[in-house]
């Protein structure tokens, strides 16, 4: 395999209002392309992106279910410049920046579900993710629906930690990701929970307000969103009433100093 050279700048990591929405836009639109893609394969539609199915043999992990369908998805390389201070040393002169998606289908499940990782599961590529897709047979339109906004969910989230670096054990960082990008006004010293302290890790904020923004057509789209998620959290007696609140305030205030997009701007 021939190894693609990656978009490297040695400029101060620095990053302007301008260039946030440059990249919000990339991965939106990077996003959108994997979502497609993936959904097409749900339904035994050929791909717009070039994909292929795989053999479990190609994998250098072990799957829990060996009769689950699962393909591979090339979306193209990942599309924001690389901050090159940030890059691990072991890829320093080359990087393949080439992301490999692989998907995962369960048809034997009783509901839908996905699930996802920011790692790739074929060692041919060095950034990517997987993706768990579980669903029953007789999955409905409004299933359709609402399992396309949980697959854009998660594909949005990865992309994000793809884009952390090494906080997340990946290659390299973008751009923007600096210290103030990681400054909270709460953190998971002031939870009990531990499931509340992993939902206010520092990778984590920008990563679930990242994917619930990608549906949403406005900030109060965006709150609904993440509240209805906290509840459902709250509910299943995951975290308590005083760690919902503390989550919610955080991940809003986040979302209020990065979020630039237009529609977010209210």
């Amino acid at each position: 395999m021939t190894l693609k050279k990656c978009p490297l700048d040695t400029r101060p990591c620095m990053i302007s209002s301008l260039a946030r929405k440059t990249q919000d836009r990339r991965l939106h639109s990077l996003t959108n392309s994997i979502t497609r893609s993936t959904m097409r394969l749900i339904k035994g539609m050929t791909t717009l992106l070039p994909s292929r199915r795989v053999d479990k043999d190609e994998l250098i992990v072990d799957l829990e279910t060996e009769s689950n369908e699962l393909f591979e998805i090339l979306p193209g390389q990942f599309p924001l410049r690389i901050d090159k201070s940030t890059l691990q040393e072991d890829y320093i002169e080359n990087i393949d920046t080439e992301l490999s998606v692989t998907v995962e289908i369960d048809r034997s499940s009783d509901r839908f579900n996905v699930s996802a990782s920011d790692k790739p599961l074929l060692g041919a590529h060095d950034v990517g993710m997987h993706l768990l897709i579980e669903i029953p047979d007789n999955l409905c339109n409004q299933d359709r629906k609402l399992l396309r906004d949980e697959v854009s969910n998660s594909v949005r989230h990865e992309l994000e930690h793809i884009s952390q670096g090494q906080r997340c054990d990946n290659p390299f960082s973008v751009f923007g990701r600096g210290s103030e990008y990681y400054t909270f006004i709460n953190s998971s010293v002031d939870v009990d929970s531990s499931m509340a302290k992993y939902l206010l890790g520092p990778t984590e904020i920008p990563a679930f307000v990242r994917g619930y923004s990608h549906n949403s057509d406005d900030m109060d789209a965006l709150i609904s969103k993440i509240e209805n998620f906290l509840t459902h959290y709250t509910e299943k007696g995951f975290i308590d009433d005083r760690e919902k609140d503390i989550i919610f305030n955080t991940w809003i205030d986040w979302s209020r100093r990065f979020l630039k997009q237009k529609r977010f701007l209210n």
